[in-house]
């Protein structure tokens, strides 16, 4: 009789037992995934700051190109602005120059008449002739035209060089310049497109971290939320091993 009433007894306890042994693997279960969950978060913010730290020495080096180019660039522009000064030098020192040149030829022309008149005058009192008479008055007067048209000649065309120099010398300088003040503008809308590419690049390492964090996170719940599943399954099988154990064992005794 009392074997009899130590098996239901029995039964009953291994039930209990059972049910709680259920009940606490479910919440190990449950700890285990959780402990995952959270390893995944640890690893997944730490490949999202890893994406950040290289995107911003991306978008560091970025703008530092940007810099360096921009400023290359003026300074290029501001030594080819030395070079119109130096070409605008030029231009005055060749019109000096012409000018130089044109007294030069004039002072020669001058003392070229005065010699061939002087050597004239003096061949005709030699031989007894009136210097200002006849035949002779005339051979001066044709050699005085004709210096004073050579005159008048090179008079013309050195001013025609000199009007040349400065038009096309100041057009060219002109036009210097203006490439000159181009490629600053060049460079300045160059430098704003790469800080401006360089924010979209600091942008989209954002967002890729952003994105990782999420999906980590995701991925993280999707463990705890297997965790609280496993802890309800193991508190249930429990639940119901032990009242399994109680009816029996009330049906044993009733």
């Amino acid at each position: 009789m009392g074997a009899a009433a130590a098996s239901p007894a029995m039964s009953l306890g291994m039930s209990a037992v059972s049910g709680i042994m259920s009940a606490s693997a479910g919440s190990k279960a449950k700890a285990g995934l959780y402990e995952h969950a959270s390893l995944i978060e640890e690893f997944g913010e730490e490949d999202a700051t890893n994406v950040e730290e290289f995107g911003a020495l991306q978008v560091a080096y970025q703008q530092e190109q940007a810099a360096y180019k921009h400023d290359f660039a003026i300074k290029s522009s501001r030594l080819e602005d030395k070079k119109v000064d130096l070409f605008e030098q030029g231009v005055k020192k060749d019109i000096r120059d012409e000018k130089r040149a044109a007294r030069d030829r004039m002072m020669m022309r001058t003392k070229s008449i005065l010699d061939t008149l002087s050597n004239q005058t003096a061949a005709r009192a030699a031989q007894g002739i009136v210097a200002f008479d006849g035949s002779p008055l005339h051979m001066q007067r044709v050699d005085f035209l004709e210096y004073e048209a050579d005159k008048a000649i090179d008079r013309g065309d050195t001013a025609e060089r000199i009007v040349d120099l400065k038009f096309f010398g100041g057009e060219r300088a002109k036009l210097m310049r203006e490439r000159n003040s181009l490629m600053r503008e060049i460079a300045g809308v160059e430098l704003a497109s790469a800080l401006s590419s360089a924010s979209l690049t600091e942008t989209a390492y954002e967002m890729q971290a952003s994105s990782m964090r999420r999906s980590y996170a995701l991925e993280a719940d999707s463990y705890r939320i297997q965790g609280r599943s496993a802890q309800r399954q193991g508190f249930m099988s429990g639940m119901n091993t032990l009242f399994s154990g109680i009816n029996r064992y009330q049906s044993l005794t009733g």
